[in-house]
Order: C-alpha cells, then sequence, then structure tokens
C-alpha cells in the first residue's frame, strides 16, 4: 500500500514573544535567522520583553510574508455569512480592522489578510500574510533584508496589522480570543507607545534612496546610515574608485558592515546589467554574496574578520575601476554612451552612500589634500 508522506512545514514562531530570540543583537532592533534555504525569519524589537515575528517562505512565483496565529483567529469565522460569502454587519462594527483584513478571505491576495494555511499538508493555523511577487528570494538571504523597500514594508505593515488585531481583540468582550492569545503569547497587553515607523524608514518615498534607519531613541537598529552630507565641489572631477578603498579601510567594524550591506543592495538589484555592461564578473558578485553576509554574522559573534574585509573590499575596488574606461573619455568626461550613462547612475548611488557622517576623519583628510593640490596647480 503507498503511504502518504507528509513533508516536514516551517517552524514558525508566534506573532508575537516575551523571550528574547537566540543571536538578537543587545542594542538592536532586528534580528535576522536564516532558518532554511527557503525561510528567513525576521524579528522585531517592541521593547525589552516583547518581540514580533514574522517569517519570510520562498514560494514558487512568488514570496510569502507571515507571521502565525495559530488558532486565536478562529472565531472569525462566525464572522463570514458563508451564504451570501460576506462580513457580517455586526462583525464589522465590533471588529473593524480584521474584518477588513478578513474580508478578502484568500490566500492568494497581495495585500496583507487573514487566512488558513497548512504548510505542506499539514493541519491549517491562521496567519496575517501577504504576498511579494517581482523580488528575489536570494536577496532576503544575503545582505540586509530592510534596505529593500518591498520586504521592509512587508515587515512594518504585517507588524502593524498585527498590532491592531492583537489590541482589537483584547478590548473586546469575546474571552476565548483573549485566553488563546495569552496563551500563544503569554502578553495581556501591547507596549502602547510601540510604533514600528519610530524604527524604520528604509528609502525615502520620493526619491527611494535610502536614508536613515535609526531608532527616534537613538539605538541602532543594524542597518542603520548616518545623515547623508554634500559632496564638496571639488570631488567632483574624482571618480569614486580613487578613494573608495582607502575611505572603506578607515571604518570600523560596524560602520563597514553598515556601508556593505547598503552597496550590495544598489550592486544586486543592478546585478544583470552590472555584468552585461563588463562592470563585474559573476565570480565577483558571488564574492560578495557571500562575505557580506559573513562578515554581519562574524561581527554579532564577535569574531575578526580581516579577511572578510579584504576580500569585500578589493572586490568593490574591482568593480567600481572596471566602470572606469566605459564611464570616462580622456580628462574625465563622460561618455555619451548606455554604458557610460549607466555608470554615473550606479556613481551617484555609491556616491551618496560614501559621504555620510561616518565615524571616520578620511573624508576631511581626502578634500584637504585635494584642495592643497588643487591650490598648487593654480599657482603654476
Amino acid at each position: 500500500m503507498k503511504q502518504n508522506i507528509m513533508r516536514e512545514a516551517p517552524i514558525l514562531l508566534p506573532v508575537f514573544t516575551t523571550s528574547v530570540p537566540l543571536d538578537f543583537p543587545s542594542e538592536g532592533t532586528f534580528a535576522f535567522n536564516k532558518k532554511t534555504n527557503k525561510q528567513l525569519e525576521v524579528t522585531v524589537r517592541i521593547n525589552e520583553h516583547q518581540y514580533f515575528n514574522m517569517n519570510f517562505l520562498n514560494h514558487d512565483g512568488y514570496i510569502m510574508a507571515c507571521c502565525r496565529w495559530a488558532h486565536v483567529l478562529d472565531f472569525t469565522e462566525n464572522g463570514l455569512d458563508r451564504i451570501q460569502m460576506m462580513i457580517k454587519r455586526h462583525f464589522q462594527k465590533k471588529y473593524p480592522v480584521i474584518s477588513s483584513l478578513y474580508g478578502q478571505h484568500t490566500d492568494t491576495a497581495e495585500d496583507i489578510h487573514i487566512s488558513t494555511i497548512g504548510f505542506e499538508g499539514n493541519p491549517k493555523e491562521w496567519y496575517i500574510s501577504m504576498r511579494i511577487y517581482g523580488e528575489r528570494f536570494d536577496d532576503l538571504m544575503h545582505g540586509n533584508p530592510l534596505i529593500n523597500v518591498t520586504f521592509a514594508s512587508a515587515v512594518g505593515n504585517l507588524c502593524m496589522a498585527s498590532v491592531d488585531v492583537f489590541k482589537e481583540i483584547m478590548k473586546s468582550d469575546a474571552k476565548q480570543p483573549k485566553v488563546l492569545l495569552k496563551e500563544l503569547t503569554d502578553i495581556d497587553e501591547i507596549d502602547k507607545d510601540f510604533d514600528f515607523g519610530n524604527y524604520l524608514d528604509a528609502r525615502n518615498p520620493e526619491t527611494g534612496e535610502i536614508i536613515s534607519t535609526a531608532r527616534e531613541d537613538g539605538k541602532a537598529s543594524g542597518v542603520e546610515l548616518p545623515e547623508e552630507i554634500d559632496m564638496p565641489s571639488c570631488m567632483d572631477a574624482y571618480p569614486t574608485h580613487l578613494y573608495i578603498s582607502a575611505f572603506m579601510n578607515t571604518l570600523n567594524d560596524k560602520e563597514f558592515v553598515v556601508f556593505c550591506n547598503a552597496l550590495y543592495f544598489e550592486i544586486k538589484s543592478k546585478e544583470q546589467a552590472m555584468i552585461e555592461f563588463g562592470f563585474t564578473k559573476d565570480s565577483e558578485m558571488k564574492y560578495l554574496d557571500d562575505y557580506v553576509p559573513a562578515i554581519g554574522d562574524k561581527l554579532i559573534a564577535g569574531e575578526e574578520a580581516k579577511t572578510e574585509r579584504l576580500l569585500i573590499t578589493s572586490t568593490v575596488l574591482l568593480m567600481m575601476s572596471g566602470m572606469h574606461d566605459p564611464l570616462f573619455e580622456e580628462m574625465f568626461h563622460i561618455k555619451e554612451t548606455e554604458a557610460g550613462k549607466f555608470a554615473v547612475e550606479i556613481e551617484g548611488h555609491v556616491s551618496k552612500l560614501i559621504w555620510r557622517k561616518w565615524d571616520t576623519n578620511y573624508l576631511e583628510e581626502i578634500v584637504k589634500q585635494v584642495k592643497e593640490i588643487n591650490e598648487r596647480n593654480q599657482a603654476l
């Protein structure tokens, strides 16, 4: 007789927990746990005793972002009119947030919604989830997901939707959902001051540029970028490949990781064009794929990462130097070609990552040197 073999379902933490996950940075807001090659667990610190948990799961054709509510939301079935397939009016009045999320009654929508899911044929449980199309799961597994606006938005939107659902259940007069919620999360009340918007703003919504991801209380989030500064006009004539290597060598380990994560996502998002124009090779991208996340892991573990720093710095220098010939004619005049235009775009992104208030004196020193050179040339 042929047996039905149930495949192993992903192990998902409850939507909220009170215990700190393993390897959570002591001063961090976010933690990432690569459970398998198809599952990335993300945890957000609400306060010292409360944490939000969600997962990105790789599926054929899309990425699912979800958080597990187990059987807490069983009562939502009572709010559905199964004849007209719509939410009952009294249920909408009592649970407006839950009704808006449950109204879709599907697990295929791109918008955030409530539905039951049985992973790999296992018994169904309730989830708040969404589907993400057009993104690569590899980008989640390498570097920091929160620099990608789509992934960052998924974390933030799922988090705040879950907070709103939690609050709506706890203020209702229904006892059973409260009991189940307390059993699942061991939490009676979400920190009333919590707002994910204070934690992260991955990119400027108007320009799409990477901006600061600092918390309002000033604690590092692990992807925090220093405030951007204006690049001095005297540096306009100097492409970044002339000084990026020396600049990266002056960054401390933490800022080196932050800079590399941001740079990696800019380059990774344009990988195909970078290779087609000859600015980089598959082997160089593979170095970044391997060593950018590795150096972050070593930093968390308190280990030295001199080899990783050297390999990343030399690879970045090769990439930026590879743009020199397609980008510039003699005397640094920009070439009017497709490769030249694309190189200008990359150069602009990299320049905006360099010219920030990093904890290094290198930028001030190089500007001083360039000004002295310009003054001597003018005196000739």
